[in-house]
């Protein structure tokens, strides 16, 4: 008796438990957070791995973006805006119900806001953990065996930086990309669809985020950047590369801005090169500068734009060296704008950068930072550069690749730096079609040029 007694206890408190239990898991702060975190799981596990930045996905990928965006903005606030109204309400004497009601509401969703807050850092955190490099594959979409498509760590100038490695064979050539900047990071523009094809069907590309861009958006201090201390990581990286793929000699493609650091490269050390290929050439920037701006003062004035004419005007001329990326947004903004057609083919880098697979969370709110204080920081220091008195001749072949309807380098400057350059051998080529994206807007031209002209005129292997 006293057995059948204890044993009927033990399934009343077994059963005061569960009830228990499911009481609290009916609350609506378990409810939000564990609805939260099955979504969050569900993006990063499954639907992640299959997401890129291309069609329609793009725009998954965006509210993504978004939604975690708005969720740590909303739970924060309404955790720091809650916790304060807990605290007062908690500091009124609550002998009335209605004061405790209020208490125990108030409560419940300051508790909502923590878990939502901590589920939004947990999934921020591991999202990052979770960026890769796509596979590299051919044009019918299936995997290439002998592919080498990775995201990587490097430890460059005592610091640690990221690049990708893509191929469609490891033996051929290596190729190092210098993206557009300073602070600009372009891992996904070498691996478009088309562009991607043309580049890593002939070469190894090396995609580098420099440091103040992208994934090394905190490798160092903005305020130790300078255009010696890209050149140094650029030469400590080639010689990395070529001791990894065994090869005497490398290429080097410059873009925008990473034309300036290409140059410099190739200039000061010609012996580790098969050639430079400088794209959307930059040769003087405050001479550059200056056409731009009249140019796209000249486009808002013709198009009736007079919001934007306003702020180019208040603006005034280049240089600029109180907060050159603002100063200089109205002027990018408008050239982009009067490049219309011409201008990045269809791709928003703007959005496929940050929303692709090699990108975290973390990554895309730093590298948007990075952007702003890298180029405020190095930008002024390139004001004194004029190639044309710099870098007066090259000892490597030099291929110039410009857009015919660039309005951010102007390739008439590209022209006259040409005419006066030294070198074993030079060629320049326009892309009819471009603005300042011929890398992405003639993917059929850029590899008619690297293999026919490049390729074909430099290097032994083929």
């Amino acid at each position: 008796m006293e057995r059948a007694t204890q044993t009927g206890d033990e399934a009343a408190t077994t059963k005061t438990t569960v009830d228990r239990l499911r009481s609290w898991l009916r609350r609506p702060y378990f409810a939000t957070a564990g609805a939260g975190a099955g979504l969050g799981l569900l993006y990063l596990v499954v639907l992640r791995p299959l997401l890129m930045p291309t069609g329609a996905t793009v725009y998954v990928e965006l509210g993504v973006i978004v939604a975690l965006l708005a969720g740590f903005l909303v739970t924060t606030l309404a955790t720091l805006g809650l916790a304060a109204v807990t605290g007062a309400v908690a500091a009124i004497p609550a002998a009335r119900p209605s004061r405790r009601r209020w208490h125990a509401r108030a409560n419940r969703v300051a508790f909502t806001a923590l878990f939502l807050l901590a589920g939004f850092i947990i999934a921020a955190l591991a999202n990052d953990q979770l960026t890769y490099a796509p596979s590299v594959r051919d044009a019918t979409g299936d995997e290439i065996a002998d592919g080498i498509a990775s995201l990587e760590k490097i430890e460059l100038g005592g610091t640690t930086q990221y690049l990708t490695i893509r191929g469609q064979s490891p033996d051929n050539p290596v190729l190092l990309f210098l993206a557009g900047g300073p602070g600009g990071s372009e891992l996904v523009k070498t691996r478009y669809e088309d562009t991607g094809r043309a580049l890593e069907e002939h070469f190894v590309v090396i995609n580098w985020d420099q440091p103040g861009a992208g994934k090394s958006w905190n490798a160092m201090d903005t305020d130790d950047l300078t255009p010696e201390v890209y050149r140094e990581h650029a030469l400590e990286l080639t010689n990395e590369l070529r001791a990894r793929f065994d090869e005497e000699k490398i290429y080097v493609l410059g873009d925008s801005w990473g034309s300036a650091l290409g140059l410099w490269l190739v200039d000061e050390h010609p012996e580790l090169f098969h050639a430079y290929i400088g794209a959307d050439q930059m040769v003087a920037f405050v001479e550059n500068d200056l056409m731009m701006y009249q140019a796209v003062l000249d486009h808002a004035r013709d198009t009736g734009d007079t919001a934007t004419a306003a702020k180019l005007e208040k603006n005034g001329p280049p240089p600029y060296h109180d907060d050159p990326t603002l100063q200089m947004m109205p002027m990018s903004m408008e050239a982009t704008e009067a490049m219309g057609p011409w201008d990045v083919r269809g791709h928003n880098m703007a959005i496929d950068n940050p929303l692709a697979p090699e990108y975290g969370f973390i990554d895309t709110v730093g590298q948007a930072w990075a952007l702003y204080s890298t180029f405020n920081e190095v930008y002024p220091q390139l004001y004194e550069v004029d190639f044309r008195e710099d870098v007066t001749d090259l000892e490597v072949p030099a291929y110039f690749l410009a857009g015919r309807h660039d309005l951010n380098a102007f390739q008439t400057l590209t022209e006259d730096y040409y005419e006066g350059l030294e070198a074993p051998h030079k060629e320049f080529h326009w892309f009819e079609q471009s603005g300042h994206n011929v890398v992405t807007e003639q993917p059929e031209e850029l590899e008619r040029v690297l293999v026919e002209r490049v390729l074909a005129q430099t290097y032994a292997g083929r």
